[in-house]
C-alpha cells in the first residue's frame, strides 16, 4: 500500500442525513512501533569487536529526523545453525543525531557465535547486570 496519492475531495452522508464534504490531504501517516521510516537510522556500530560472556558491548546507529527522547530499541539476534535468532531487545537512547545502547552478554552464546543487530522505533526493557 502506497499513501502517495493526490488531493481528493468527495462528499458524504452522515448517519443523520446530512451531507458533508470531505477532503483528503496527502500526508505522510506516523510511522508505527516497530516500524522506521527508510533511511532512519544509518551507520550501525559495536563499540567493540570480541564479546565475552558476562561483558557489555555499546551499539550505536545515526538517526535522521528523531527527536531527543525518542522510544528506539536495538534488536539483537545471533546466528546459530545458518538461522537468525532474536538475542535481545536494548532500549536506545536519542540524543544530537545518534542513538547509544548498552548490551549486557549475559545469556550464553556458542563459541565464535555471530551477532546482528537492527534499530528500530518502540520501547525495550533495560536489562540489569546480575
Amino acid at each position: 500500500m502506497t499513501w502517495d496519492f493526490r488531493e481528493l475531495a468527495y462528499s458524504a452522508v452522515s448517519k443523520s442525513g446530512d451531507r458533508v464534504k470531505v477532503r483528503i490531504s496527502p500526508s505522510t501517516p506516523p510511522p508505527l512501533e516497530g516500524e522506521s521510516p527508510q533511511g532512519t537510522f544509518s551507520d550501525l556500530k559495536w563499540s567493540q569487536k570480541k564479546l565475552a560472556h558476562g561483558g557489555e558491548v555499546d551499539l550505536s546507529a545515526k538517526v535522521k529526523d528523531l527527536p531527543a527522547g525518542a522510544n528506539v530499541r536495538f534488536i539483537v539476534e545471533s546466528e546459530q545453525d545458518g538461522n537468525w535468532l532474536h538475542y535481545a531487545a536494548v532500549p536506545g537512547e536519542v540524543n544530537g543525531g545518534s542513538v547509544t545502547g548498552t548490551l549486557l552478554l549475559e545469556d550464553a552464546l556458542p563459541d565464535k557465535a555471530r551477532l546482528r543487530f537492527r534499530v528500530q522505533l518502540g520501547k525495550a526493557k533495560a536489562r540489569k547486570k546480575a
